[in-house]
């Protein structure tokens, strides 16, 4: 996407060499929307210099839109509509309106490239045009154990390229750089537990819909889970052939397996079944990627998935479906969270402090930080400057700051100085920036976040595997304003897990299916791959790229690496190293590296 300005000769010709040509024109009749197929997208003509334009999947809402004058307020509406689902772009009089999911499932990247702002919805074209170095700063944080999510949301793995911000869209104004110009708000809180069900199950079915309109066949995840299963359930309604896919785990003790194959019978689906995750998982191994759209995407945070993946996606298509549905986000949406406490006390002092103390109960935790938490009114802004202090080693953590904005950070024992250098640079220039939270308090923060990572997750799988069109309806706004406008104590039941997703599909899940259980358990996986894989991997990290890069401390790494129980290192942070490492050896291997 450009703006309405006059790009040279040599920057259109690097856009055709990629393969892209003039798809839409602004009304000054000068080149907007580039695309390799000029037909993709649909547009409207509102007044004589005002013009609207999305995907044309969209196209019967963009015809039918009512917008009276040529600003961005009167088309706040319909970039709510049409942004809900995919991409939504203005050029008027006011500049150029690009603007994404609130999942970033669908999102806009921008650089600027000889002197003219550029927007894409992938990082490939940008990286082509520019030939970026990779962000440190990126790949120090991807290093971390935990960091907000909203505050680091612009960057992107390489440099000069940057994201939209979390629920903004960019405003394009001649030849100057975008800014970012908010539109999430966090719905109010107006449905009761009776209505809260309903409003859930009326936007899954809605946007169940949208995503399966003319199509025969669809495919889906049943894990045996209760958000993937959940989702079969509702699209098993469907007059559609549905095909559903697993894989499962080594642990005996996972009930999800059963589950599944129950769920199958009982509904008449046909189920494939992978072999167990740590047979096709790759979370330990340093072996190149050579695919670029993956290596594009930066450290992926879903790596040791990717084997399954791969298998994945061509038994899905030799199936005859196109499109193909996960449940991404259910966790988010419907299970406890750290941040409940301060949306609970909304509801009321008593139903706080009983939810607190049942947690207690629970998990045998100190209960005094958790009624702490109900009290807590810390700012966003407060807690993100206090974080910093903690980081420098002035400010000291709080036991009830596990449930506030988002949790404790701290940094690796492995990381060095540089590194640690470099992510405090970060934070203070995030805290300089100023930041209005996503959500009204912790809760509503934590989901709109989580939504967002997993929407990135979304996004990738939509480069790396591109034959699938990839449906998460956990992860669609109407979803996420559903969920949030219901009760949040909804999440709280003593008999039933996810109670508020249990009430939405009540009438057509097998009885006693949300009975409180153990839930699934792919850890023995992740143990049983790192054992087998740990003496080659600590010997191959003899030659390691993050060590040259300066991030991290080789003796110190190298030991996390073999023994992670006894350098107090859990194996997901083991995970994130292994990730980081095989992707800067990946991007060399591929010259994406300019030094």
């Amino acid at each position: 996407m450009v703006p309405d300005i006059r790009i040279s000769d040599a920057l259109t010709q690097q856009l055709s060499s990629l393969g892209l040509k003039p798809a839409v024109f602004h009304t000054s009749g000068r080149p907007w929307i580039f695309d390799s197929d000029t037909h993709a997208w649909s547009q409207r003509q509102i007044s004589s210099n005002a013009i609207i334009a999305s995907p044309r999947p969209t196209e019967e809402i963009l015809q039918s839109a009512r917008v009276s004058g040529n600003g961005f307020s009167s088309l706040d509406a319909l970039a709510r509509e049409i942004g809900a689902t995919s991409f939504f772009l203005a050029s008027t009089p006011a500049g150029v309106r690009a603007q994404g999911t609130l999942s970033t499932q669908h999102q806009f990247f921008w650089a600027m490239v000889g002197g003219v702002p550029l927007a894409s919805n992938t990082l490939t074209i940008l990286h082509s045009l520019i030939g970026p170095e990779i962000d440190q700063v990126s790949l120090a944080l991807s290093l971390m154990n935990s960091r907000p999510i909203q505050s680091f949301a612009p960057r992107t793995p390489w440099k000069s390229i940057a994201a939209a911000e979390i629920g903004s869209w960019l405003h394009f104004d001649g030849s100057a750089p975008p800014r970012s110009v908010r539109w999430w708000r966090e719905p109010a809180q107006d449905l009761d537990a009776s209505s809260g069900p309903a409003a859930v199950r009326l936007a899954l079915q809605q946007t169940i819909s949208d995503s399966t309109d003319g199509q025969s066949m669809i495919s889906a995840d049943l894990s045996g889970g209760l958000d993937s299963t959940s989702l079969c359930f509702l699209l098993d309604t469907l007059d559609k052939e549905l095909r559903t896919f697993r894989t499962s785990s080594l642990n005996d003790a996972n009930d999800e397996s059963r589950r599944a194959r129950h769920v199958a019978e009982v509904f008449g689906l046909s189920l494939h079944e992978f072999p167990p995750l740590a047979e096709t998982s790759s979370a330990f191994t340093l072996e190149h990627d050579e695919d670029p759209a993956s290596v594009l995407q930066g450290p992926l945070v879903w790596a040791g998935s990717h084997g399954y993946l791969r298998a994945l996606v061509p038994e899905v298509a030799a199936q005859g479906s196109a499109t193909h549905f996960t449940g991404l986000g259910g966790d988010e949406l419907f299970d406890m969270i750290p941040g409940i406490f301060r949306r609970l006390r909304r509801e009321g002092r008593r139903v706080a402090l009983s939810a607190a103390w049942r947690l207690h109960a629970q998990s045998k935790s100190d209960p005094r930080s958790m009624f702490a938490a109900v009290f807590d009114q810390e700012a966003y802004q407060d807690y993100l400057t206090r974080a910093l202090d903690c980081l420098h080693g002035t400010g000291v953590w709080k036991a009830r700051d596990a449930y506030n904005w988002f949790p404790p950070v701290s940094f690796p024992a492995w990381m060095s100085e540089q590194g640690r250098e470099l992510i405090l640079e970060a934070f203070a220039e995030v805290i300089d920036r100023g930041l209005e939270p996503l959500g009204t308090d912790p809760l509503g923060q934590q989901v709109i976040e989580s939504i967002s990572f997993q929407g990135g997750i979304l996004r990738q799988f939509d480069e790396i595997f591109p034959d699938i069109h990839w449906q998460a309806p956990f992860t669609d706004q109407r979803v996420v304003e559903a969920t949030l406008r219901s009760p949040a104590s909804m999440r709280m039941d003593d008999r039933l897990d996810k109670s508020l997703l249990a009430a939405a599909v009540s009438d057509i899940a097998p009885a006693g299916f949300f009975t409180k259980r153990g839930r699934g358990d792919f850890t023995t996986d992740v143990y049983d791959e790192h054992r087998r894989q740990r003496a080659e991997l600590v010997r191959e990290f003899q030659d390691s790229r993050l060590v040259d890069s300066g991030l991290v401390e080789p003796d110190m790494v190298k030991s996390a690496l073999y023994e992670p129980s006894s350098s107090d290192v859990g194996l997901f942070d083991v995970e994130s190293i292994v990730v980081a490492e095989r992707w800067l050896r990946s991007a060399e291997s591929l010259g994406s590296l300019a030094h």
